[in-house]
């Protein structure tokens, strides 16, 4: 019988590693599975679970689609789950974790795929499994997993991580509720909304990405439409409505604060609005909305606890701190606000002919597109405005429920790369225009690179904070052992309200443009799942990636090849093998004229 040891990491785990190699007659009979770490060797038979699912992606990509579509397709009060949280006419299953299938961060969909792999590797094989796992959700779910698979189970971790998510239940979520609807009140009421316009031509896009400095000058310059707005103000004469949806960062961190910058930017011709404003009618919709997913959201939980508890992977265990979030938590009430936000945007007298918005198949765009059918307007088009990453199970939704197809669905598509021409080919999208990829027009840069006399390093980290930190974590450890490193620049990303401190006096903290910085660096590394790195790749610049050991590999290059570290040691590795991929960036993107002449076709075929 072979014995599967399992381990977060070896990192944290040194003297039970030792314990376990030096009893060589258990050894070769020893299998070693990393669940957090991308490091393995074969030959003393350690994998990691990341390198198991390397070997068959795309069967587990649509494996774990399958898992969460079916969680829909199970049958409760003589009807299929996603058919459930139908009222009035709409379908609020569609707000649930199961539906917007995240995989940002250390999420649970991530935590189910590496149970799906370790199940795989498992199979029939005659085992026991001694787990020294300190991960208590785990913990709970591979004791069901190998009583129902009838595996001998030993647990070898006493001092386990006390994780949050048995406290994410329902019942707090009423606190919450209370608090969250006394925010609404105190920063998104109004006793009216602001006054329709005559504007035929919207677009919709989330508020952030901005140049503030910028727009303090009253001029509107985003990461979403670039010179867009240019092309617009310079060849059109067109009435537009730019229409945002709040997001707290440094510079808006209420709505007031948004409020202020987006009346300071309209004019007689743009007129932007941030459309998180409710009326006291409105309180009325939210309150109503979220006890009735309340109480429907109750019931099922007891439905869901017990037919998990004979299935030999409890997904629900899993979920079950997201699914009360997502069903009547924070993020269902932010989602019934947006809910109500849209309908009110979308009901006018005056339609509009042309509507563009930000593709990321989140919430808010399923609503967006609901609304703008039921008020019948005309054109709407979705737009990928980034990269599409291979693990962004958003944009991969292989098992659509009928109601999203019949209601929810893009109807028209701009394509702007290979790999949004191949989503819209997945999706069957009907309308397809070709425009440049805005995003991608401003990467590509002409200069003279400086000659420094030591390696000068850029570093643009993402989003995620935890990942990011552990980042600068290992450069603040390590960067001093290389005398060849002359100074490194950290970028934050625009929207994290992190505070960086770096004990070696190499690292800087840089706020200035990435253009600015590109003729001084040497070397380029990225953080998981920034898409900066195409500033190096389009000018030439050697790369690394940085790769979350808590995380799959989230980088918009994967699953190309590419060079990239996870912890001290490989970084050190690494740094010594730079990737410079000479042929990527001539096979990579479709359309990135900064004239925009693609964009110009499209719009005159649409606003005239």
């Amino acid at each position: 019988m072979k014995t599967i040891i399992i381990f977060d990491d070896l990192e944290n785990n040194e003297e039970n590693y030792r314990d376990i190699i030096s009893d060589k007659s258990k050894s070769n009979k020893t299998v070693i599975i990393l669940l957090s770490s991308y490091y393995e060797n074969k030959k003393k038979n350690i994998y990691s679970i990341y390198s198991l699912l390397e070997k068959k992606k795309n069967y587990f990509r649509k494996k774990l689609l399958k898992e969460l579509s079916d969680i829909g397709k199970t049958k409760f009060q003589n009807q299929k789950i996603e058919n459930y949280f139908k009222i009035d006419n709409f379908n609020f299953w569609e707000f649930s974790v199961f539906r917007e299938l995240i995989t940002y961060g250390n999420s649970n969909t991530i935590f189910l795929l590496k149970i799906l792999v370790l199940d795989n590797f498992i199979k029939n094989k005659k085992i026991k499994i001694l787990n020294y796992s300190s991960d208590v959700l785990f913990a709970n779910i591979i004791k069901q997993y190998c009583l129902k698979r009838k595996i001998l189970l030993l647990s070898k971790n006493k001092n386990k991580k006390n994780l949050d998510y048995k406290l994410l239940n329902y019942v707090p979520n009423i606190i919450k509720f209370i608090l969250y609807f006394i925010y609404i009140i105190i920063f998104h009421l109004r006793f009216s909304l602001p006054k329709q316009t005559s504007a035929s031509t919207t677009f919709f896009d989330i508020f952030t990405h901005i140049d503030f400095k910028q727009l303090k000058k009253k001029f509107f310059k985003t990461g979403y439409w670039q010179n867009l707005p240019i092309l617009l103000k310079k060849n059109f004469s067109l009435n537009i409505d730019w229409h945002h949806l709040f997001y707290p960062q440094k510079e808006t961190k209420f709505l007031n604060d948004a409020l202020s910058y987006t009346n300071n930017l309209s004019n007689n011709k743009n007129n932007h609005y941030i459309i998180d404003i409710i009326t006291p009618k409105d309180l009325l919709f939210i309150f109503k909305k979220y006890f009735q997913l309340y109480i429907k959201t109750s019931k099922l939980n007891f439905f869901m606890k017990k037919y998990y508890k004979n299935k030999n992977i409890n997904i629900y265990e899993i979920f079950k701190s997201d699914y009360f979030n997502f069903m009547i938590g924070i993020r269902s009430m932010k989602n019934i606000l947006y809910f109500r936000c849209l309908d009110n945007t979308l009901n006018r007298k005056i339609k509009y002919k042309l509507g563009i918005y930000i593709y990321e198949n989140q919430n808010w765009e399923k609503m967006l597109n609901y609304f703008w059918s039921k008020y019948n307007h005309k054109n709407l088009f979705a737009v990928p405005h980034n990269e599409i990453r291979y693990w962004d199970l958003r944009y991969y939704d292989l098992y659509p429920t009928s109601f999203y197809k019949k209601k929810l669905k893009p109807k028209n598509f701009l394509v702007n790369s290979y790999a949004s021409a191949d989503i819209a080919k997945l999706h069957n999208y009907k309308n397809l225009m070709q425009t440049e990829s805005l995003r991608m027009i401003n990467f590509k840069h002409k200069f003279t690179k400086n000659r420094n006399n030591k390696m000068n390093i850029f570093v643009a980290l993402d989003l995620f904070d935890s990942s990011s930190r552990r980042l600068v974590s290992i450069l603040n450890e390590n960067v001093d052992q290389f005398d060849n490193v002359g100074k490194i620049f950290i970028k934050k990303h625009p929207a994290s309200p992190d505070n960086y401190r770096f004990s070696s006096k190499k690292i800087f903290l840089y706020e200035g443009s990435i253009k600015s910085i590109l003729p001084k660096i040497d070397l380029f590394i990225a953080s998981n799942s920034t898409t900066a790195v195409y500033y190096a790749i389009f000018n030439r610049i050697p790369y690394i990636t940085y790769v979350d050991n808590d995380s799959i590999n989230l980088s918009p290059l994967y699953p190309k090849k590419m060079s990239y570290f996870y912890d001290n040691y490989s970084f050190s590795k690494t740094l010594k093998n730079f990737n410079f991929d000479k042929n990527f960036q001539n096979n990579y993107y479709l359309y990135s004229d900064p004239k925009l002449n693609k964009w110009e076709t499209f719009l005159n075929k649409f606003t005239n």
